[in-house]
């Protein structure tokens, strides 16, 4: 089983310019408290991120309420942070204040979603969670994909859904989408 790897400790700020030229080899790229993590991401993470996309965006496009978006964005929280969550959702409205083009964003989406890894440590998630609320997240999701368990993050709360027919939604940042937990965790293999 790979580790996450820990990488580049010495340099104490990172253009965007930077990172957008590290390699496009399957890992994903992130900077946290000014330490690059490298982390590879395996067969069942991409397919469940890829299922929440998809569930989010079905939602999200046809009532043109923000963008969806995958791993691939950048967040730049701090100088010292630049985080990309699995999935995640900005709304239209805040759109404007976090972009601009060719930059990464500036703060944190509305709703982040962490899909852990097996290279994971939970603190790690923890602390990115963290992160994002402090700059803006309004919601977040941990997703156990070994446990098939969904933990629902606010700044305030947590809770923990577990098992196929416990609803997800999003609380008051997508009001009115919900699906149960094996609409999340089902990839009709």
């Amino acid at each position: 089983m790979e580790t996450a790897q820990l990488i580049f400790t010495d340099k104490q700020r990172w253009t965007d310019a930077e990172l957008t030229h590290f390699p496009k080899d399957g890992r994903k790229y992130e900077l946290l408290d000014g330490d690059f993590l490298v982390s590879p991401v395996a067969i069942t993470h991409g397919a469940v991120c890829v299922r929440i996309l998809t569930l989010l965006d079905g939602y999200v496009r046809p009532r043109k309420l923000g963008l969806i978006l995958d791993s691939s964005i950048g967040c730049r929280l701090t100088p010292k942070c630049c985080l990309s969550p699995d999935v995640c959702f900005v709304s239209k409205a805040r759109l404007p204040e976090l972009t601009e083009f060719g930059k990464f964003f500036q703060g944190a989406p509305d709703l982040v979603v962490e899909v852990i890894s097996p290279s994971d440590r939970r603190k790690t998630i923890d602390r990115k969670m963290d992160l994002y609320f402090e700059h803006g997240a309004r919601i977040g999701w941990i997703v156990n994909t070994k446990k098939q368990v969904v933990t629902v993050r606010t700044a305030e709360a947590e809770r923990v859904l577990s098992g196929p027919r416990d609803v997800l939604d999003s609380g008051d940042v997508l009001p009115g989408f919900k699906c149960k937990g094996a609409e999340i965790f089902a990839l009709n293999l």
